[in-house]
């Protein structure tokens, strides 16, 4: 599957550190192994909270499936093009996807979407001629046609949600910032994934982590949201071992540089380099008459990609609230 904003690659391309943007998956725990075909272990704490014994997770309980009445009936994704689109049904799971290709998915469209980059919003469109995916017994995502009222899409956008869902939180990335603060914010994010909790791999110890993505948003007037990839790779002639941690902090706005970022959400994911899961987020938008920050992030395996949606929960705390079914043919 290959989409314009975040593109599935074959396992050969991904190098150690140098991924383009990619999309996100349903949380698995499974044992840790380094053969390239094992399975790869994944830890998910949604809070944390720090006393004399570091940072430790905070159990939580299943979350919430999505909010159709506050996110809408779908939720579209950037295709090959800007003018195509994979349109996911936020409804539909692992276990019920193969009840897709007997529902009418025409009756979705026409559908008023708005469209969201990591920047903000990005334009607004029209889904329509939506056309199912269903080979072999294989079911994928439908596709969609995306048409733009005045005839002139955007070149860039990532996600797309109803009309009046969602209102966009813009997100800026590291390389937008000057040299030295660009610097400082790297180094706390290395810090910070240093004392994520569900750290395990002892064999990657004294490794340095490097920064994949980082990206800063204001929550509000009085805080501002970090969420960032970091990464480490222990090099070896037969199956390199590669941890990511991505993970979302917040701090007060206008603090001190000595206030440090506080993790509110952290995932880790460890295995061989070439099927590790890496995560990367499409977008941040306000949902719901509250307004809650939530991003909407991609998890990429290398042959299959998913997707996720985090939400905040309450100052310093963010949950995964939903993650779609993994539908690859």
């Amino acid at each position: 599957m290959t989409q314009g904003s975040g593109t599935a690659r074959s396992a050969s391309s991904r190098g150690p550190f140098g991924y383009a943007p990619m999309l996100l998956a349903a949380c698995v725990m499974t044992a840790c192994d380094t053969t390239a075909d094992a399975p790869v272990a994944r830890t998910t704490v949604d809070s944390v909270r720090t006393d004399t014994l570091g940072p430790l997770p905070v159990p939580l309980p299943p979350p919430p499936a999505w909010r159709m009445e506050e996110a809408g009936p779908l939720l579209a994704i950037a295709g090959v093009t800007p003018r195509t689109a994979i349109v996911l049904l936020p409804e539909y799971s692992d276990s019920t996807l193969h009840e897709l290709p007997d529902r009418d998915i025409e009756s979705l469209v026409p559908q008023a979407v708005e469209l969201f980059s990591r920047h903000g919003k990005a334009g607004e469109a029209v889904l329509a001629e939506i056309q199912k995916r269903s080979e072999d017994g294989c079911v994928a995502w439908p596709r969609a046609e995306v048409r733009p009222p005045d005839g002139n899409l955007p070149r860039s956008w990532t996600v797309g949600l109803a009309e009046g869902v969602a209102r966009e939180l813009p997100l800026d990335s590291i390389e937008s910032l000057t040299s030295a603060d660009s610097a400082r914010l790297a180094a706390e994010v290395t810090r910070l994934a240093s004392i994520a909790p569900g750290d395990t791999a002892t064999v990657l110890d004294g490794i340095p982590y490097v920064v994949r993505t980082a990206r800063r948003f204001e929550l509000d007037a009085q805080t501002r949201g970090l969420v960032a990839l970091v990464g480490r790779r222990l090099a070896s002639e037969a199956t390199p071992l590669v941890e990511y941690v991505f993970l979302v902090a917040e701090r007060p706005t206008g603090s001190s540089r000595a206030t440090a970022w506080r993790i509110g959400h952290a995932e880790r994911a460890i295995g061989a380099e070439e099927t590790v899961e890496t995560t990367d987020v499409l977008a941040g938008v306000l949902l719901g008459s509250d307004a809650r920050p939530s991003l909407i992030v991609a998890r990429d395996y290398g042959t299959s990609i998913t997707f996720s949606l985090l939400e905040r929960v309450s100052p310093g705390r963010w949950i995964v609230r939903w993650s779609s079914a993994n539908a690859t043919c």
